[in-house]
């Protein structure tokens, strides 16, 4: 799944005072010529992230704490940020019975924690990294859950889902005010 913003490029080009072509086998051709180009790009960041992070299925055995790693790409050309929330209103940060074709009622205790450069708990959600350099990056983002003893098994066949959505957005660079 890639979200972008931004995308398109625009050029403006504007000829200034092009002056005559000599006619003639001792002049150069272009003598005098100048062209002035302006060019408006637009900020442009990309997020790629693979299904087995966007998309969490886990049936837990026992009590404890999980995780799940896995990387998504960034590819930006201005200062750039990645926010995370919950893909799926249903699962509202918390990690939610999945029966194999669509959700049920029982959802575990604690909301799922997300994290990069810094960590979120959902459903709330928001900033898990930032970026100063354009190019691509690849991010390492952990999914954390916590598992208690009053989570309740479930059914063969249903799994624990949680459903992510993870975005890239221009960063307003607040080191440096202009």
């Amino acid at each position: 799944m890639r979200k972008t913003l931004g995308g398109s490029i625009l050029f403006i080009v504007v000829f200034l005072g092009i002056s005559s072509i000599p006619y003639g086998s001792s002049g150069s051709g272009l003598s005098g010529a100048s062209i002035t180009i302006r060019a408006t790009v637009l900020p442009y960041i990309s997020v790629s992230a693979p299904e087995d992070i966007r998309i969490w299925e886990f049936q837990p055995s026992e009590p404890g704490i999980y995780s799940k790693n896995g990387i998504i790409n960034v590819t930006a050309n201005t200062n750039w940020k990645v926010t995370v929330k919950n893909a799926d209103d249903v699962e509202d940060g918390h990690m939610t019975e999945w029966t194999g074709t669509g959700y049920a009622s029982r959802k575990l205790q604690a909301p799922l924690n997300v994290s990069a450069g810094h960590e979120v708990t959902l459903p709330e959600g928001g900033t898990i990294q930032t970026g100063t350099t354009a190019g691509e990056h690849d991010i390492e983002v952990t999914l954390t859950q916590v598992v208690s003893q009053d989570d309740l098994p479930l059914e063969d066949g249903h799994v624990y889902r949680i459903a992510l959505s993870f975005e890239g957005s221009p960063a307003v660079n607040t080191m440096n005010p202009a």
